[in-house]
């Protein structure tokens, strides 16, 4: 089993697991996973491409979190 954690994650409940069957990965359902159909649904089940789907999702971690910055600094 392998667990995959960005390093933009709220939290360390924020991961995607997959594990290998005979050659494949196959991605485990989590409460997290759910969250991410929109993600999953384009990019494993209609490009099935796990370095797309971790690609977008880092893009999209990151610009939370960019923008959770921006938005604290200019509060201050």
């Amino acid at each position: 089993m392998y667990k995959l954690v960005s390093m933009y994650a709220d939290g360390p409940d924020e991961n995607l697991l997959f594990q290998s069957t005979e050659g494949q990965l196959n991605l485990i359902e989590t409460d997290y996973s759910k969250v991410l159909k929109p993600l999953l649904d384009l990019h494993l089940g209609r490009h099935h491409s796990i370095p797309m789907l971790l690609s977008a999702l880092t893009q999209e971690l990151f610009q939370r979190q960019t923008m959770s910055m921006t938005n604290s600094t200019l509060s201050v």
